[in-house]
């Protein structure tokens, strides 16, 4: 299978790249950053946007990301990119296109994890901030459910953690191990919160499968079992020597989530079925990062 991903140096693109390379598979990543792209990406596996596509592939990834900071140019971004895929999908039919989603598109009310039944609510004299991000990213899912004779599919992520992380963005695992690694103390709110890490290998299937079936639909990603911030801490203080404290932590753009992620198993109508629980990830990985 050939395989392009746009947004090659981002961290869910990066993760897909090398997870499939090591299968064997055929990919190529498509960068706007081309400098960046140098300094983590091997040597001819990118090009620069213009030149797609510059092959004949079976998966089209598309890893775009931007800041939720930046409405703006979060609008503009996924516009314009969303719109690139549908064309290229119209033209190759026999591509399966997969849009990286998000949990967002759920709401911000995540005092429980989001099932099958969970609803939108919103006042659209009212907006928040914090909930651009997940309705730029659910008008992208719902365009795609309109283009329902083409193999579109939207795989919604709600947490993920690989060693391809960017240390300098602020995600609670990254500062987890920079607090690790220079030994400082972590301060994190009080709160606790429930997060489900998966495991790119399990990403990796559910496309795999997706790709297989030639579908047109929407997928929460979720692994075998999430995590609580708790039990993160207890872990990584008694097997790395975490030190920690509870006090003014950083705060997410999109809002605090108590539990952020996914109950919906509609992935097993394609054969999903994660190998991997969120402590299996953090350890797998956190484990690859030190020793490297």
């Amino acid at each position: 299978m050939n395989i392009a991903i746009w947004g090659g140096t981002g961290h869910v693109a990066r993760a897909l790249y090398y997870t499939f390379s090591r299968r064997g598979f055929n990919c190529h990543c498509y960068a706007r950053n081309l400098k960046k792209a140098e300094q983590c990406l091997p040597s001819g596996s990118f090009s620069d946007f213009k030149e797609f596509p510059s092959g004949k592939y079976d998966i089209l990834i598309n890893g775009i990301s931007a800041s939720a900071a930046n409405q703006r140019f979060l609008f503009e971004t996924f516009e314009i990119f969303d719109w690139r895929m549908i064309e290229f999908a119209k033209d190759h039919p026999s591509c399966l296109c997969v849009s990286i989603s998000s949990g967002s598109v759920y709401n911000n009310d995540f005092s429980t994890p989001a099932d099958e039944n969970t609803t939108l609510t919103l006042n659209p004299n009212r907006i928040d901030n914090n909930q651009i991000y997940g309705l730029i990213k659910l008008t992208c899912e719902q365009r795609h459910r309109s283009f329902y004779n083409l193999p579109i599919v939207d795989l919604r992520l709600f947490a993920f953690f690989t060693r391809y992380i960017d240390f300098e963005q602020p995600f609670f695992m990254s500062d987890v191990i920079k607090a690790v690694k220079n030994d400082n103390v972590l301060v994190t709110q009080a709160d606790d919160l429930y997060r489900d890490y998966a495991h790119p290998d399990d990403f990796a299937d559910l496309i795999y499968l997706c790709a297989v079936k030639k579908i047109n639909d929407c997928f929460d990603l979720y692994s075998r079992a999430p995590i609580k911030k708790s039990e993160i801490l207890d872990v990584f203080a008694l097997n790395f020597g975490l030190r920690y404290s509870t006090g003014e932590g950083w705060t997410s753009p999109t809002g605090n989530k108590a539990n952020y992620y996914s109950s919906n198993k509609k992935a097993n109508v394609v054969g999903y079925e994660p190998k991997f629980s969120s402590i299996d990830v953090l350890l797998t990985e956190f484990d690859y990062i030190i020793n490297n």
